[in-house]
């Protein structure tokens, strides 16, 4: 059975009526699929020490069991504040700057 070539309309759902221009520019630019980085701590190969660094995090943001917080390998314009963290996860492949989704169940 042969394959028929699917069309698209080139209508996104970025342009929806009630988003402004300025979002429009911003949504289309947005991918709907992509790859992500996640990070899950418990029960794996993690050091104890960066999951102990998880942990203050989880406290620092009143995080409870099964959130996820985003996290920005190396830190963003305010700097690292999670060091071990961002080493792990570079050890891991992770490269500078990008999101990691941390999902952390103890």
């Amino acid at each position: 059975m042969e394959q028929q070539e699917i069309m698209f309309s080139g209508i996104t759902t970025a342009d929806h009526a009630t988003v402004s221009k300025e979002d429009r520019e911003i949504f289309r630019n947005k991918k709907s699929v992509y790859q992500e980085w996640v990070f899950a701590p418990a029960w794996s190969d993690c050091p104890i020490e960066v999951e102990e660094e998880v942990k203050k995090l989880w406290d620092d943001y009143y995080l409870e069991q099964d959130e996820y917080h985003i996290h920005i390998v190396g830190g963003d314009e305010n700097g690292d504040e999670y060091p071990l963290i961002s080493e792990w996860c570079r050890r891991n492949g992770v490269p500078e700057k990008e999101e990691v989704a941390i999902r952390y169940w103890w």
